[in-house]
Formats: C-alpha cells, structure tokens, sequence
C-alpha cells in the first residue's frame, strides 16, 4: 500500500483528493455542531463569538453553493437539443426545474 502512490499515481491523486475532501467537510461540520453549541452558552461574549463565525462561514460558504446549484441546472437542461423554451418544455420537466431551484433556495 505504500507504494501505491508511485505505482498508481493519477487513480491516487483522485482518491487522495476525495478523501482530503471528505476530511475536511466532515471537520467543517463538527466546526459547526460545536459552535451551535457555543450560541447556548451564558457567556454573552462567547455565544457573540460564535454567532459572529457562523455567520462569517455562512456568507463565505453561500457563493460556492450558488455555483453548485447553477451547475447543476446547467446539466439539467444540458439534455435538450432545441432551444429550450415554454413550448418546449415538459410538464415533468418544468416541475423538476421547479423543485431544483425550491432546493436551491433551501
């Protein structure tokens, strides 16, 4: 297994990649659950510093899920070969729009 790295290099990277990813979501969340923690506590001053990180993470986390959601409704509509316009969108498609960007918002 420690060879792997030059026996495989590039299928190591990607998996190497992704879990460093993972990693650092999971930490990312734990960051959270223990600042949601914080927000109850009786120090005034604690529970205003972590209302002031979240807040902070929320604002720098939002743009990067914006461009999520619009990358997805790009390959949700990547599908189509005409234009895409009232008359040439489905019923099942529309309501799949609809809920995508519902969840967007969410």
């Amino acid at each position: 297994m420690r060879k792997w790295p030059v026996k495989y290099p590039t299928r190591w990277r990607k998996v190497h990649g992704e879990a460093e990813r993972r990693l650092t979501v999971d930490a990312a969340n734990e960051a959270v659950l223990f600042l949601r923690g914080q927000l109850r506590d009786k120090d005034a001053k604690v529970v205003q510093g972590a209302a002031k990180v979240l807040l902070h993470y929320r604002l720098k986390l939002e743009p990067h899920r914006r461009r999520a959601a619009a990358q997805k409704f790009d390959r949700l509509f990547a599908r189509f070969t005409k234009p895409v316009t009232v008359e040439t969108v489905t019923h099942e498609q529309a309501v799949a729009l609809t809920e995508h960007v519902h969840r967007a918002d969410d």
